[in-house]
């Protein structure tokens, strides 16, 4: 929806992927988001999209020095946004799946909220279809309707993000082979799978980290 929306207004698009904002250095998180910042600013008209922003966004978690390095990181994006937002050439869209883990005070900043469900079944199959038949070799075992049901059930509550996430890996894991398989499906399948749960996770162990650092 973002990216359509910079399509729509002539926009340039800046997603900012946030679990990959986040470094093991005091103070590095804060500043990964000033440098993305900084380049939408740069542009004359921009989308700055924050895909997963709970992850930079969250609220405090009261856990002494990876509390202090959490609320640099949230007020920095605060300074952020409010910087941008003078801007009218910048529109700042954030997307989460896990709204209930944001901090307040960052909903407070975006003008409105819009709660968008994760498809259904049917919706994750015509998903698959869309991006798979885009795919310039495919194993006609892939590009056939009982697999994009399989992959359907496989996947239930996963966003639109995660099912792209999914086809994109497993043309990478086809790359040496030259034709996307069932099999790289599988192991992109494990690996999506696996993020899904840890990006919330790796940055809890990274602010644990930094504090034991000090």
């Amino acid at each position: 929806m973002a990216h359509a929306l910079a399509n729509e207004l002539g926009y340039e698009f800046l997603e900012v992927k946030s679990p990959e904002l986040i470094s093991s250095s005091m103070g590095g998180t804060a500043k990964n988001i000033r440098i993305k910042c900084a380049q939408a600013k740069a542009e004359d008209y921009c989308v700055l999209f924050f895909d997963e922003i709970d992850v930079i966004g969250g609220k405090p978690s009261g856990n002494g020095g990876t509390s202090d390095e959490r609320t640099t990181t949230v007020t920095q994006l605060f300074t952020a946004i409010d910087q941008l937002t003078e801007n009218s050439n910048v529109i700042v869209i954030g997307a989460t799946n896990y709204d209930k883990k944001l901090d307040s005070r960052l909903l407070r900043r975006f003008g409105s909220s819009i709660k968008i469900d994760v498809p259904n079944e049917l919706g994750r199959q015509a998903i698959f279809k869309l991006y798979i038949e885009r795919l310039p070799k495919v194993a006609s075992n892939v590009k056939a309707q009982n697999f994009y049901q399989e992959l359907a059930k496989k996947t239930d509550n996963w966003s639109g993000s995660f099912i792209k996430l999914l086809v994109e890996q497993a043309t990478r894991l086809a790359v040496k082979d030259g034709v996307v398989k069932k099999e790289h499906f599988n192991k992109a399948f494990q690996s999506i799978a696996n993020q899904q749960k840890q990006s919330w996770y790796s940055y809890q162990n990274q602010l644990e980290n930094i504090a034991k650092k000090r």
